[in-house]
């Protein structure tokens, strides 16, 4: 059974928050210390630079692990896929799924699945739709390119989409790309679903 935390106990972001505010004023201190005249290093100088890298070192720490809870927490709200710019009467454009988000794009065989292929499974063959396959019969292959040798592929960011688990998000925020793209003119449709989340008091992940 996990441990609950207690009420009063702050959250890794307002344990970053507090550890960057003060690197914010020890960063101050040293740009004011570096227009002084030179003085000799005495102890209390060289426990000031120690306590600052054992800061940064504690920022590092806790970003990460802030980064990794909301990656943690978007892993459960959405299904992540890679969309086919196909047109499709009966099933939605989903060509393949991902188990999770992709680092840069990047999807091992093992992390994709298909109603052509389960989840373990190593695929080497071209990645296709399946609505195209279900629904026509046809190999309609997805904008992807092939990386490595053992069946790893790199998704265009555009075709990367993602869909909320719970129904109640999914109708408010609908389909949208899963990462924000350059310039901001592409970002429309993400920029007004998060919107209409904050509108409804829900989180924008």
């Amino acid at each position: 059974m996990s441990k609950q935390k207690p009420d009063n106990e702050p959250t890794v972001a307002q344990q970053l928050a507090e550890v960057r505010a003060m690197q914010a004023k020890r960063e101050e201190a040293k740009r004011t210390a570096a227009a002084l005249p030179f003085v000799p290093v005495d102890e209390e100088t060289q426990q000031q630079a120690f306590d600052a890298e054992k800061l940064f070192e504690e920022s590092a720490r806790l970003t990460a692990q802030e980064q990794a809870e909301i990656e943690e927490k978007r892993a459960k709200t959405y299904r992540y896929f890679v969309r086919c710019r196909r047109n499709h009467t009966r099933m939605p454009p989903h060509g393949v799924y991902l188990k999770k988000m992709p680092q840069a794009g990047m999807v091992a065989s093992n992390d994709w699945y298909a109603r052509y292929k389960k989840e373990g499974d190593q695929w080497m063959q071209p990645v296709v739709c399946q609505a195209c396959l279900a629904e026509r019969g046809e190999h309609v292959e997805l904008n992807v390119t092939r990386e490595g040798n053992y069946g790893a592929f790199r998704v265009n960011m555009r075709d990367l989409w993602k869909v909320a688990v719970d129904p109640k998000r999914r109708a408010i925020e609908g389909e949208i790309r899963a990462e924000l793209l350059g310039p901001e003119s592409s970002n429309f449709e993400v920029r007004a679903a998060q919107e209409r989340l904050r509108e409804a008091g829900m989180e924008v992940l």
